[in-house]
C-alpha cells in the first residue's frame, strides 16, 4: 500500500476507534475558573430607595445586585435591569425570621435560636412543607424577573448535625439533611424554574452563603450540584460587637483557613464571593485588591444590615 494511503487508513481506523463522548464528573466539567465580578449585596435595601435616580446610577457600575425580592415589584426589578446589572434575590432557606408573613405557619419547624440574631431561628430543612415553601417563594421571585438566588444559612447543615438526643446520638443523619437542602436547591434550579434568564449553562446562578460542610459533602459524592458559587462572610474582617457594631481586621489564622478552602472551590470552577464589614477605607481597598488578584468578587459593607449601596 502507498505510504500516504497507509497513513490515512491508519489515522481513520484510530479515529473510528474512539468513543463518541466521554462521561465526566461535575468537578471535571467545572475546571475553568470564574473571573471576579462587581457585586453589591443589599438584602436590607428598601425597594423604594433602590429605584431612586441616585442608586440606579450607582448600579450601572456593577454586574450583580442582590436584593430581597419579597419587597420589590416586577416593575422595580425591571428598572434595575435597565441599568445593565443582573438581579439576584436573597432567599433564607436555613432559618426563619419573625418579620416574614409566613412565620406563624412554619415556626413549629424551628429547633434552635440563632446566636446574635434574636428575631431569627434555625429551621428544619428536612421538612417537605418547608422545602415546598422555599421553592414556591423562589418561583414567585423568578416570575417577577430575578436572574438568580443568593441562598443564606446553608450552614443549617452543621447546626442540624450538631443536635443530639438524650443518648448522645444524632437526631438527624447527614444524608437526610443533605437531601433536604438538595431538594430545595434543585427546585430553585433552571430545570425546574424555567425560564430563569441567567445563562445557557448547566448550572443556574445560585450562590450559597457559607455552608462549607454541605458543599464539601456535595463535591465528595460526585453527583450533580445545583449551585455555581459560594460566598463567605468575614474572611479579612471580623465583627467584634453586634450592638453596637464594631468591625476590625481578621486574624491571620482566620484568613489562612478560609482562603485555603475558597481557593480550592475556585479551582473547581465555583465563583467565590466575599462579604466583609469595615469602616476603614484603606483596609477596604486592600481587600478589594486582594480579592481581585484571586479572581474573587468582594463586597465591603459599612453596615451589618446590608442596606446601603
Amino acid at each position: 500500500m502507498h505510504s500516504k494511503h497507509k497513513f490515512i487508513f491508519t489515522l481513520l481506523a484510530f479515529l473510528l476507534s474512539l468513543p463518541l463522548f466521554t462521561a465526566v464528573s461535575h468537578t471535571e466539567c467545572m475546571a475553568k475558573t470564574v473571573p471576579a465580578q462587581k457585586i453589591t449585596v443589599l438584602p436590607g435595601l428598601w425597594h423604594e430607595e433602590a429605584v431612586s435616580p441616585e442608586n440606579l446610577k450607582k448600579f450601572k457600575d456593577i454586574d450583580i445586585l442582590v436584593i430581597d425580592a419579597s419587597e420589590f415589584t416586577t416593575y422595580e426589578i425591571f428598572l434595575i435591569h435597565q441599568t445593565g446589572c443582573k438581579v439576584y434575590s436573597y432567599l433564607n432557606i436555613g432559618s426563619l425570621e419573625q418579620n416574614r408573613a409566613y412565620y406563624d405557619d412554619y415556626s413549629h419547624l424551628c429547633f434552635k435560636d440563632y446566636e446574635n440574631w434574636p428575631d431569627e431561628k434555625w429551621i428544619d430543612v428536612t421538612s417537605p412543607d418547608w422545602q415546598k415553601k422555599c421553592i414556591n417563594i423562589g418561583r414567585t421571585y423568578v416570575d417577577n424577573g430575578v436572574d438568580g438566588f443568593f441562598i443564606d444559612n446553608v450552614d443549617v447543615y452543621e447546626e442540624m448535625l450538631s443536635l443530639k438526643n438524650k443518648k448522645g446520638k444524632n437526631l438527624y443523619s447527614a444524608k437526610a439533611v443533605k437531601a433536604g437542602i438538595d431538594t430545595i436547591l434543585k427546585g430553585l434550579s433552571k430545570e425546574n424554574l424555567a425560564p430563569l434568564s441567567i445563562s445557557d449553562s448547566d448550572h443556574p446562578d445560585i450562590i450559597l452563603n457559607c455552608g462549607f460542610e454541605y458543599i464539601k459533602a456535595k463535591l465528595k459524592d460526585n453527583k450533580k450540584i445545583y449551585f455555581n458559587g459560594v460566598c463567605q462572610e468575614c474572611v479579612y474582617t471580623t465583627v467584634h460587637s453586634y450592638d453596637p457594631p464594631v468591625f476590625s481586621k481578621s486574624t491571620d489564622e482566620n484568613k489562612k483557613y478560609y482562603s485555603k478552602i475558597l481557593t480550592s472551590y475556585h479551582k473547581k470552577g465555583l465563583s467565590v464571593w466575599l462579604i466583609e464589614y469595615s469602616n476603614d477605607a484603606l483596609l477596604t481597598e486592600q481587600i478589594k485588591n486582594t480579592a481581585n488578584k484571586k479572581g474573587w468578587s468582594a463586597f465591603i459593607s459599612t453596615s451589618l444590615a446590608l442596606s446601603h449601596p
